[in-house]
């Protein structure tokens, strides 16, 4: 499948990476949901993975570097000039052609608080939109079900397809 790296692509990663680090905030805020929260944030965080990893694949990366973010390595993924993702270097299996030097970017580095209200799209319309280009984010879960309070509940996104 063809994919068009346009802005509602880009809004799309974006809101889905945010909402990720939005899951992990909840995740340490609330201990009766800690194992849903993490467990979505996990499994957003390996969506934007293998969207990555499918347009390094199809070649429609601007570009990639190395980065090093205190003490530990990043590969950035460029999809235009000024729009990156970072994915930890060790949770990528394959061998990726990188000969390039590692950047060390720690002193510009920060972590922010990140509001829902921020972001350009909604959680379920940026999952429906990334659907239509790859798989449900649903075939990607790190886990299918996690236990909230002595009850099971499913993880993924019940109005996707899986």
């Amino acid at each position: 499948m063809s994919i068009c790296i346009n802005k509602q692509f880009i809004d799309a990663l974006y809101t889905i990476n945010k909402l990720a680090k939005i899951y992990e905030q909840q995740s340490t805020k609330n201990v009766y949901l800690s194992n849903f929260t993490s467990a979505r944030k996990d499994s957003l965080y390996n969506y934007k993975k293998i969207i990555l990893l499918e347009l390094y694949n199809q070649d429609k990366l601007y570009d990639y570097e190395i980065h090093r973010i205190k003490n530990n390595l990043f590969i950035c993924f460029y999809l235009t000039k000024n729009y990156n993702f970072h994915i930890p270097k060790k949770q990528i299996k394959k061998e990726l052609d990188i000969n390039k030097s590692i950047i060390d970017i720690s002193h510009s580095y920060s972590k922010t608080i990140i509001n829902e209200n921020n972001l350009p799209m909604s959680e379920k319309r940026a999952l429906v939109f990334l659907q239509k280009k790859f798989e449900s984010i649903n075939n990607y879960l790190v886990t299918d079900f996690v236990t909230v309070n002595f009850k099971k509940k499913y993880i993924g996104w019940e109005y996707l397809e899986n």
